[in-house]
């Protein structure tokens, strides 16, 4: 657990330091005053609904999550299930390509009593769900805006690999989890890959793999057991997606430019989103703010696109990581106070 701690910090002061180097590279070139003055000329009920768009990334995935806990039959209360998406959420922020998020998440439910396989089932269907729908807007949105994309010059070769990767590891996923002989005949095959250029190595990864295998099988057991519930599932996710994707449509009509139609935005975030999760950056700061910056500037005032970026991403992002990381530490140390007593 230490070591654990130790990593976390450690990732936490990489967070810290991409995010000074991101304010330096691209905060640093803003007109502040500007942006205090259009600020000032926003229209509230616009972020407000923003505000709220973003709080249903956290909210929405703890509905699915105590959905899934119930097929399981565990009866966690939906207070708890909020508190391991933020867990969630914070973690994946300040690790590197969110490797952190979900197994602190499994960590937090394990020390409320849940089974490890119960936890692990009822991530993976919540988080299969998410990067279907994910992908699944990014690949609309990139054939719906293809002429557009195709124009910029360096950012959509970013996208190309992003939709790619994220296309591969579902494919991958699916496979493992549907396709039981397929998977394990791929299995072997890595194996004897590897026992050929490291065959110490290919025991242990051996035994990783066909563990991280199982998992995969019980999630399909799980889906194919509870179809309604799954579709439930994947519901929820696509209105968790649409509401984040939906937070710079808002944005703009906040700043008073409505010359772009709610779909056509909704389509093109779903495009940037997936272009820049490919970056094993925490958080993915800097890429996220630039990939937002080239893909709207040909749309919208670059002053606009400016304060459009530094709202979109602070609300979606940074407002969400301080309040979900503020609420982590008062749970802990409310819970270390009740020990005392």
């Amino acid at each position: 657990m230490k070591s654990n701690i130790k990593k976390m910090i450690r990732n936490g002061i990489f967070f810290v330091i991409i995010f000074v180097l991101t304010y330096i590279v691209i905060f640093s070139k803003i007109d502040v005053n500007g942006l205090i003055e259009a600020l000032k000329n926003s229209k509230i009920q616009y972020v407000l609904i923003s505000l709220l768009l973003a709080t249903n990334n956290i909210t929405f995935e703890a509905i699915n999550l105590k959905r899934n806990f119930k097929l399981l039959g565990d009866k966690v209360k939906l207070l708890s299930c909020l508190k391991y998406s933020s867990t969630g959420f914070f973690f994946s922020s300040i690790t590197p390509a969110a490797t952190g998020g979900q197994p602190m998440q499994i960590y937090s439910m394990n020390k409320d009593g849940i089974k490890f396989s119960h936890a692990a089932s009822a991530l993976f269907v919540s988080y299969i769900s998410y990067m279907i729908i994910t992908v699944l807007l990014a690949i609309i949105g990139f054939i719906i805006n293809y002429n557009y994309i195709n124009e910029i010059k360096f950012f959509k070769y970013l996208i190309y690999i992003g939709l790619m990767a994220n296309t591969l590891i579902i494919t991958v996923v699916m496979i493992a989890m549907f396709a039981r002989r397929l998977s394990h005949k791929g299995l072997h095959f890595i194996i004897f890959i590897i026992e050929k250029i490291s065959p110490s190595k290919a025991k242990d990864l051996n035994k990783k793999m066909k563990h991280h295998l199982d998992e995969y099988h019980q999630s399909a057991d799980f889906i194919i057991s509870h179809r309604l519930a799954t579709a439930k599932t994947i519901l929820i996710s696509f209105f968790q997606v649409i509401s984040i994707h939906s937070i710079t449509y808002f944005i703009f009509l906040s700043l008073g430019f409505d010359n772009c139609s709610y779909f056509q935005l909704l389509m093109l975030q779903s495009v940037v989103y997936i272009s820049v999760s490919a970056i094993p950056l925490p958080g993915t700061i800097g890429v996220s703010e630039t990939g937002f910056a080239i893909m709207y500037k040909h749309l919208f005032p670059l002053s606009i696109v400016e304060t459009g970026m530094i709202l979109t991403r602070g609300i979606s992002f940074y407002i969400l990581v301080i309040i979900t990381g503020l609420a982590l530490l008062i749970l802990k140390l409310t819970k270390k106070n009740k020990q005392r007593r």
